[in-house]
């Protein structure tokens, strides 16, 4: 039992240090109570975040982005092309497509119409075994394509 709530602990701070962007003081409290050394769970948290999230990544609401599609499809294509997204918006649904692989739709400018379909890593299938219809959610993923109806992206991340 001891162990068990020891794990829990070890499991929750780390969590915290890592889901957040923790300052330094917070980074050298959880290395204390840890037992390691600051130096390295810094180095850990930085590299996690710096791969989460590369530098030029666009923020936008998946109703926007879906919008700018709508507007003006040769105009959003080329502003989003070969870029990382992090999107903002409303799960629509939760599907499998004819390969058997699952993703997430996220509501566009109405339900069912003009969505964002989001293609995870591998890593996050079981972070999307919990998402539910209705909630909101943060994703970082990169734009392949917009085929007149949704958005596709793909290699995505939850944040």
């Amino acid at each position: 039992m001891k162990r068990a709530i020891l794990t829990l602990t070890f499991t929750l701070i780390l969590a915290g240090v890592i889901y957040s962007n923790p300052s330094d003081e917070q980074i050298r409290q959880a290395a204390a109570i840890l037992g390691l050394p600051f130096a390295d769970l810094k180095q850990f948290v930085q590299s996690y975040h710096a791969r989460s999230i590369p530098t030029g990544t666009i923020e936008i609401n998946a109703r926007d982005l879906s919008q700018e599609f709508q507007n003006n499809r040769l105009r959003a294509t080329n502003q989003y092309n070969n870029t990382t997204l992090k999107i903002t918006g409303r799960v629509n649904s939760i599907k499998q497509n004819f390969s058997g692989v699952y993703y997430l739709e996220l509501v566009g400018t109405s339900p069912g119409l003009y969505g964002i379909y989001v293609f995870f890593q591998s890593s996050e299938l079981n972070r999307l075994a919990n998402v539910s219809p209705g909630q909101s959610v943060t994703i970082v993923g990169k734009f392949k394509e917009y085929d007149g109806y949704e958005v596709y992206i793909i290699d995505a991340l939850f944040q």
